[in-house]
């Protein structure tokens, strides 16, 4: 007759049912490294968007002051004469255009 050795109950693993805190801490440390990581990448997305819109209402303004531009330039005569005038230069004081200049 053959006997059968047994081992205790105690000295038997029981199957695995859950993770260790090893694994659940390596496991949070992967998602947080992703988490900065996809931050990083839509925080250079928005900065890459903002520099795009100031750049595109740059080139429309810059469109807007050459068609200003030409229109005036196509508008001159040789009758006449260009007369740029600013209202900021000398302090804001008037400035006649010449010297018999009624209303500077």
């Amino acid at each position: 007759m053959i006997t059968r050795v047994r081992t205790p109950r105690s000295t038997a693993r029981p199957p695995r049912r859950a993770f260790t805190l090893v694994e659940v801490l390596v496991a949070i440390g992967a998602v947080a490294l992703l988490a900065v990581g996809i931050a990083q990448i839509f925080s250079v997305i928005g900065k890459t968007v903002g520099a795009g819109r100031r750049l595109s209402n740059l080139t429309t303004f810059a469109n807007v002051l050459e068609r200003r531009l030409r229109a005036d330039v196509e508008s001159i005569t040789r009758d006449g004469f260009i007369v740029v005038r600013h209202d900021v230069a000398a302090g804001g004081a008037a400035i006649a255009l010449s010297p018999t200049d009624a209303s500077p």
